[in-house]
C-alpha cells in the first residue's frame, strides 16, 4: 500500500511523491529479534579472567571445574595439580579476598599433543561458565604415547554462583 504526500522539490515546486509502507513492515519484522537479543545481554555478561597457567599435563585428571575460592583450597589446588613435577614451582600470586581459581581440565588423554585452551568467562542464567576449547594433536603426526591430562588455570572476579565448564572440541 502506498500513501501520497506534497513535497516541494529543489526549484520550490509543489510535486507529489509516494512513499511505500514496506520499511515500515521490515521494521516491525525485526523488532522482536532486536528485542530477544537485548533481552540475552541483560542476563549474560563476560566475567573478567586472566591465565594462571596451562600446561599439557596435571594432576588433575578429572574433567570439568576445580574452583578454588580462599587459601585452603587454592594451596590443595596447586599441590594436586603439580603433583607429578619433582620441583613445582610456586603458585601465582591471587589475591583470594576479591579473586578466585579455576582449572578446567577435559581428563586424561592417551598421547602427547593434546591441548585445553580458555577462551571466555561468562556469567548465563545463575551460572560461572567457563568456555574452552580442545585441540587434539594432528592425525598424521607421531605423538608419545603418555597419558596426559591438558588443563589451564585461570583467575577471575570471586563469586558464589556454581561454576559450569562449556568445552568445543
Amino acid at each position: 500500500m502506498r500513501w501520497r504526500a506534497q513535497v516541494l522539490d529543489r526549484r520550490g515546486n509543489d510535486r507529489p511523491v509516494s512513499y511505500s509502507r514496506a520499511p515500515m513492515k521490515w521494521f516491525l519484522a525485526l523488532l522482536p529479534f532486536v528485542l530477544v537479543s537485548a533481552c540475552r545481554s541483560s542476563q549474560d555478561s563476560d566475567a573478567p579472567w586472566r591465565s594462571l597457567a596451562r600446561s599439557p599435563s596435571s594432576g588433575v585428571v578429572e574433567a570439568g571445574a576445580h574452583v578454588a575460592r580462599d587459601s585452603a583450597e587454592w594451596r590443595a589446588l596447586w599441590s594436586r595439580h603439580t603433583q607429578a613435577v619433582i620441583q613445582p614451582a610456586q603458585a601465582p600470586a591471587l589475591d583470594l579476598e576479591r579473586d578466585m581459581a579455576i582449572l578446567v581440565s577435559d581428563g586424561q588423554k592417551p598421547t602427547a599433543g593434546w591441548s585445553l585452551e580458555v577462551t571466555a568467562v561468562t556469567i548465563e542464567h545463575g551460572e560461572l561458565v567457563v568456555h574452552a576449547r580442545v585441540v587434539a594433536p594432528p592425525a598424521d603426526m607421531l605423538q608419545a604415547q603418555v597419558i596426559t591430562a591438558p588443563c589451564e588455570l585461570v583467575a577471575t572476579t570471586r563469586h558464589k554462583l556454581p561454576v559450569r565448564v562449556n568445552i568445543a572440541r
